[in-house]
């Protein structure tokens, strides 16, 4: 189980940053070549008018906010007003309290309300935290996703919007004709919920194929953070194995996620296995001087050493 956790976490957090980077790239091709998605799909992007510094802040967003949970878990971590006023870019900034309490529904509702974001945002970063936490799930029916999501954060009196969103996705997503689905979706989406309801659509039509997934996102969605959420969705479900290989190695040997993000992709396996080392109570000492207080680990149940 910790092994297949772990990959999950660092599926999360790594299939964020791929599917952005993908994106972006989709974003200011127009209209790409889809046979050579390798070749263009996972260079480190071309500046575009996106808003400013948003991807550069959501790496360092997802990195402050992940430490902060490992080694301040009680205090608040402070966000950028642009991530802060972004709901998509929000839900992906707080991916790492969304790992960290994946079996905690009400202290994932607690923690993001001590960030202070406006009510669509928050309300996106609760049913995107929630909806990953389902995810990863094994036996988990993907079409179950959004109902369980909806239920276990009690979503309806606190944003009874967003909840008609998603279940209008639910319906989407079980329909034959995808044209009309997607044309449902654009038409009566509101728009702070848009990237959030077209990632979901795009990750439950094939839940457990993250290319797929990953390219119709792009090929339908105007934002980047819409293959974020898409990525965060499959490698929360499917694990880092479950993204393509040749598209991690592209962005690897490019350095695309560090382009992007403004972390390194080192960063994000080294967040991931903290975190988990957190959730599970693995006590790791902060180093003193540069060297270790003592040596090897110290382990206990889950949230013992290190309260949540």
């Amino acid at each position: 189980m910790g092994d297949r956790l772990l990959n999950q976490y660092r599926g999360a957090l790594l299939g964020a940053a791929l599917g952005q980077v993908l994106g972006a790239n989709a974003q200011a091709q127009g209209q790409p070549d889809w046979r050579q998605v390798e070749r263009w799909g996972f260079d480190p992007p071309a500046p575009h008018d996106s808003p400013p510094d948003l991807a550069a802040g959501l790496g360092k967003s997802v990195l402050s906010l992940g430490e902060g949970l490992i080694h301040r878990p009680q205090q608040s971590v402070v966000l950028p007003s642009a991530i802060l006023g972004h709901p998509a870019a929000l839900a992906i900034a707080t991916l790492p309290l969304a790992l960290y309490t994946h079996d905690h529904p009400e202290q994932l509702r607690s923690h993001l309300q001590r960030l202070n974001a406006p009510a669509s945002s928050q309300s996106v970063a609760l049913a995107v935290g929630e909806l990953v936490s389902q995810a990863m799930h094994a036996d988990q029916l993907p079409r179950l996703l959004i109902e369980r999501a909806i239920a276990a954060q009690d979503l309806l009196p606190i944003a009874p919007d967003l909840t008609t969103a998603l279940q209008r996705v639910h319906i989407a997503a079980q329909q034959d004709s995808r044209a009309i689905a997607r044309h449902t979706l654009f038409a009566e989406t509101p728009a702070e919920y848009l990237p959030l309801c077209l990632a979901l659509y795009c990750f439950l039509s094939t839940p457990n194929d993250a290319a797929i997934a990953l390219r119709r996102a792009a090929q339908i969605s105007p934002s980047p953070l819409t293959c974020a959420l898409v990525g965060a969705f499959c490698g929360a479900r499917n694990g880092s194995s479950g993204l393509p290989a040749t598209w991690r190695g592209q962005a690897h040997r490019a350095g695309s996620i560090a382009a992007l993000w403004g972390i390194p992709e080192s960063a994000i396996d080294s967040l991931a296995a903290m975190l988990f080392a957190a959730w599970a109570g693995i006590y790791v000492p902060t180093l003193q001087g540069g060297k270790l207080p003592h040596r090897g680990w110290v382990v206990a149940p889950a949230g013992k050493l290190r309260p949540r």
